[in-house]
């Protein structure tokens, strides 16, 4: 929604890649700084090859050096190292403008993160423009290919700067990777260090299933459901400290935030492209939060109340003219609209992308970039061309695309709009919109936004209103909250429909609405997939809604009616001939029923119901064989 109070809100990311094909495993020791041969007057201390295209995002095509080219191809085809009794040729020795190289670690499981710092001599103007300095860490993965992963100013001045990279292996083998350094055109490498990856019980990144819009998956196979809400800043009542342990407690899996890595205010009251290291570093403690906690996030990175021209409830700093962007805090923009088309506007947001993508895209629980919040906002308010927006959508969505190595999902959100021509994106890797008023219609909403556009739908906000939750009974938002879940699970979305109120339910403790909605989800997400309407029917007008997957069949039932109902029954067709182990839930207390076997007859399986009270509702699991 559109915020209605003053609020700590979000905006910022960053990465690129640099496409660099390196060398095989360095005899030199971490650390250890020698010089190249050559030298360049334009680097402090060191020699480097000139870049063919300097002005590019990937300097690596045609960048590196032959010895570099060779030895990559050496250690292809030597399976990482491994291979077989393979010589390895002993890479070239890095640059003396590198000192301190040094890596959290000589070996990690897949999925875990490695942290490599260093320093480095070369002058720079400001570490956080791409166009003055560009610091990445090159890998050479086990199977061959390169991952590029940018680095971030840490700490330091222009000649003595600490950098730091974060890296993510999702291959198990031996890696091979240095530290580069781009600037004025020219690249040098730092020395070679290795990287042993062994199994792991981790899953990695989340990406959108190739066969099924009712859930994402991770980088090991394994199928996740999003059950969560929005929790989009802190409060002095709800700290993230407290917040994410609370959510955790109720089986929360996913939030939505506009608190997260890309946060807004970490450029608020700096010149662009430059980034408050004190907001970064409350961000390192979200993202800690969020690993520590099994929480999985989508960070809105744009909330529309920052380029309206009226303050949002009454904050000064809420509104455009307190915006970096505009020209009145010295910005590129006199107007919003010229943000989408300004081309150093776009220059400085790329910026503001790879910073935040180097410091937490490394991080999996960071699961989702969300480019703006309600953007309709600005077309209705500010007539801003949605076709301008379309096309910096896919501009900063092919940004993402390209330089982002753990492929992480990309998406936008409006209020109450459709507009095709942001959608129809493919770097739009899912519809979003935000759903107010009763549920009832949902699963229809989102059937068509799936037919529509071929891709899966999320609705990112929804509640009984979207004004203050005092319009209506506390009892009455629990209620639709109830509903919006369990019609959301039988829904083809992966993440299940997340209410906008995180405080508004924590202050009438209805959180365990999230407990045993995830009790469910985390059924149906369970073995290969993919999950599939079952075919159901169900007598006395109920509300019947059911799923199948290889684990079972999942059914869910509602009274909509007011009075009680006795005698009511559902049926499931066209089911295998097996066995199935069928129990009862009930959705309000998250109590299972006992089991008892049931096997279909000429594919037709008939449960008959409990006593249903009036507006009451009832889940089933199958279990298969």
């Amino acid at each position: 929604m559109i915020a209605t109070r003053t609020t700590l809100l979000a905006l910022s990311v960053g990465i690129v890649t640099a496409a660099c094909a390196t060398s095989v495993d360095s005899t030199l020791p971490s650390g250890t700084a020698s010089s190249a041969a050559g030298s360049n007057a334009s680097l402090t201390g060191g020699g480097g090859s000139t870049a063919p295209n300097a002005a590019a995002d990937t300097p690596a095509q045609g960048g590196a050096s032959n010895s570099d080219a060779n030895s990559a191809g050496n250690a292809a085809s030597g399976s990482g190292g491994t291979g077989g009794g393979a010589v390895e040729e002993v890479p070239e020795p890095g640059d003396a403008s590198f000192a301190a190289l040094t890596a959290s670690a000589t070996s990690l499981g897949v999925y875990a993160q490695l942290i490599v710092t260093f320093h480095s001599s070369v002058a720079f103007q400001n570490p956080f423009d791409q166009e003055d300095i560009k610091v990445d860490l090159v890998a050479l993965a086990p199977d061959g290919s390169t991952v590029t992963m940018p680095a971030f100013f840490s700490s330091g001045s222009s000649g003595d700067a600490k950098w730091e990279a974060h890296f993510t292996p999702r291959q198990q083998g031996r890696y091979r990777y240095r530290a580069q350094v781009t600037h004025a055109g020219v690249i040098v490498k730092s020395d070679q260090l290795g990287l042993d990856v062994t199994e792991s019980t981790l899953d990695g990144f989340l990406h959108l299933s190739p066969t099924s819009a009712y859930d994402l998956v991770f980088d090991s196979g394994k199928r996740f459901r999003g059950v969560g809400l929005n929790y989009g800043w802190e409060t002095d009542k709800y700290k993230f400290a407290d917040m994410l342990p609370r959510l955790q407690q109720s089986k929360v899996n996913f939030i939505r935030t506009w608190e997260g890595p890309g946060r807004y205010l970490l450029q608020q009251g700096q010149p662009l492209s430059r980034f408050d290291s004190a907001i970064a570093s409350k961000l390192d403690q979200v993202m800690q939060l969020a690993q520590d906690n099994g929480i999985y996030l989508m960070s809105t990175l744009e909330p529309a109340i920052y380029y309206l021209t009226t303050p949002n409830g009454g904050d000064q700093n809420v509104q455009w003219s307190a915006n970096p962007f505009s020209s009145a805090k010295g910005g590129p923009c006199g107007k919003t609209a010229d943000f989408f088309t300004n081309p150093a506007a776009r220059r400085h947001y790329k910026n503001k992308l790879r910073y935040a993508i180097a410091r937490w895209g490394a991080d999996p629980h960071l699961a989702v970039w969300e480019m703006w919040n309600e953007y309709d906002h600005l077309v209705e308010q500010l007539q801003v061309p949605t076709s301008a927006i379309a096309a910096w959508h896919k501009e900063m969505g092919g940004y993402l695309r390209d330089t982002d190595p753990y492929g992480r999902i990309v998406t936008t959100s409006l209020s109450h709009n459709d507009y095709a021509d942001v959608w129809s994106l493919p770097e739009m890797q899912f519809t979003q919109r935000h759903l107010y008023g009763s549920t009832e219609t949902l699963a229809g909403t989102v059937g068509t936004y799936e037919t529509k556009y071929q891709k899966p739908f999320v609705s990112g906000e929804f509640s009984l209103d979207w004004r203050w939750p005092q319009m209506h009974p506390a009892s009455e938002y629990g209620r639709e909250l109830h509903l919006g879940l369990w019609r959301g699970m039988f829904a083809p979305t992966p993440i299940l429909p997340m209410t906008w109120w995180w405080d508004f339910h924590a202050d009438n403790n209805q959180y365990f609405h999230f407990e045993h909605a995830s009790t469910m989800a985390a059924k149906t997400s369970e073995g290969t997939g993919p999950l599939t309407p079952q075919a159901i029917t169900a007598t006395n007008n109920l509300e019947a809604l059911a799923l199948q997957s290889p684990a079972g069949r999942f059914v869910w039932l509602h009274n909509k009616g007011s009075a009680s109902l006795n005698g009511a029954s559902f049926t499931l067709t066209q089911l295998p001939a097996v066995t199935f182990t069928a129990r009862s839930f009930n959705p309000w207390t998250g109590a299972w029923g006992e089991p008892t076997t049931l096997t279909p007859t000429s594919g037709s399986l008939k449960i008959d119901l409990p006593a249903l009270p009036g507006d009451a509702d009832l889940a089933y699991w199958l279990a298969a064989p």
